[in-house]
């Protein structure tokens, strides 16, 4: 008979101290998401050769162009856009202007290039592009000093225009 009323109070203590797993007709599960960002530009070319050769003449600039770079770009943010800037200043007497299409957002027309960071295409807001033409212009007036060749990196960012 003790054994029973032990075991009696074993399973009570059991049923009281002990979580009870119920099932219902519903559960809920909370979800944590996130949407990476996604800013991406790239460009067709990562070289390109402009030579030119300055003018003789007073008040006479000559320039060389090229326009057989294309750049693509996407953003899943609002309100992106597209800055452009080279490493370091030109030599006297060259100037360095890029231009860049946009079908998706607004081109800044030709810009100046120096070392800060200047607005090449605004408005990009959820978009894709690609295939948009990069054209570049090398203009010298006659004091442009004679230059080995150098090489200019000129850096694209896409980044908030906030």
């Amino acid at each position: 008979m003790k054994k029973i009323h032990l075991i009696i109070l074993l399973i009570l203590i059991n049923l009281v101290v002990a979580p009870t797993a119920v099932a219902g007709n519903t559960a809920t599960q909370d979800i944590t998401i996130t949407a990476e960002p996604i800013n991406e530009v790239s460009l067709s070319k990562t070289t390109l050769s402009l030579t030119i050769t300055p003018p003789i003449e007073d008040l006479v600039e000559e320039e060389v162009i090229d326009s057989s770079t294309t750049l693509s770009y996407s953003t899943n943010q609002t309100n992106q856009k597209i800055t452009v800037k080279v490493d370091r200043t030109l030599p006297v007497g060259l100037t360095l202007l890029v231009e860049a299409t946009s079908t998706g957002g607004t081109s800044s027309g030709a810009v100046a290039l120096d070392t800060s960071d200047n607005n090449l295409i605004t408005g990009l807001s959820n978009l894709s592009d690609s295939g948009e033409t990069v054209t570049y212009t090398l203009k010298a007036i006659n004091f442009a000093e004679p230059t080995a060749t150098e090489t200019f990196t000129v850096t694209y960012t896409i980044t908030s225009s906030s």
